[in-house]
């Protein structure tokens, strides 16, 4: 069988996610993720329905890992307070996937765009890392979008488009289910605290302290933190099809949570 016969294939199962037929649970596709790479599609192909454009040269993708300020310390065998890279639904702007990694990203020399996308249907953003249960996904992401740009030889003045945006159901943004995390105070507050629990290590510290001013702060005052809905999303689309996508991951989305 070539891939056209297998492409044929997976259509025909795809097809049937909705249905009674379905041979695998239908969040399998029908959830953020998918919904996610819809619209960003879309957006690349000139339909503008997110609140920011795709910059010239700027490309988008999804399941990204990129790189933390406090990865572990390679001088600690045992390090308490590391944490992995971090993980973005999508990111739009100008980067390269890292040498010798399949998914890992970098800000290209010449970057002016970078924006991590984080998509919501009835989950919240996660609370915290192992080492800090505080450092939610909102500081976490900045934090790495700052330290992204540190390590690329690029100033933040050099950029002409950064954000950290949440897609989520508007009824969610109306309850308010992310504003105590997406906001400047919030994320400042928890990327200091993260900082100073370094204070033991005298070298690590100060180099912290120098990226937290010479890029996070800076990076905090221009990046563009909003949440969206998927509503005004689709409403600029004006497709029924994508319409009906995102009704079946409300559907499906819904009942998985009940049955949890």
């Amino acid at each position: 069988m070539n891939d056209r016969g297998i492409s044929k294939l997976i259509s025909k199962m795809l097809e049937t996610a909705h249905t009674d037929e379905n041979v695998f649970p239908p969040t399998t596709l029908y959830k953020e993720g998918w919904m996610l790479r819809i619209i960003l599609q879309i957006q690349s192909e000139g339909i503008n329905c997110l609140p920011f454009s795709f910059l010239p040269g700027a490309s988008w993708y999804s399941e990204a890992l990129i790189g933390s300020p406090f990865l572990k310390r390679p001088a600690c065998k045992r390090d308490a307070l590391y944490e992995k890279h971090t993980h973005l639904d999508a990111s739009v702007g100008h980067f390269d996937i890292r040498p010798g990694t399949k998914t890992g990203i970098e800000l290209r020399a010449d970057s002016t765009q970078f924006v991590a996308i984080e998509a919501k249907m009835f989950s919240t953003l996660s609370k915290g890392v192992t080492h800090d249960p505080e450092y939610d996904q909102a500081a976490r992401i900045v934090a790495c979008i700052a330290w992204a740009i540190s390590i690329s030889n690029r100033s933040v003045n050099d950029f002409d488009s950064l954000g950290f945006c949440v897609i989520a159901p508007l009824e969610q943004i109306n309850r308010g289910v992310f504003s105590s995390q997406v906001n400047v105070n919030s994320i400042r507050e928890k990327v200091e605290r993260r900082i100073d629990a370094y204070s033991e290590d005298n070298e690590k510290h100060a180099e912290l302290l120098i990226w937290y001013r010479d890029f996070f702060l800076q990076t905090l005052e221009r990046i563009d933190l909003r949440c969206f809905p998927w509503e005004l999303v689709i409403d600029k689309i004006n497709d029924p099809n994508v319409r009906e996508f995102y009704d079946r991951c409300l559907r499906f989305n819904a009942r998985a949570e009940e049955v949890r």
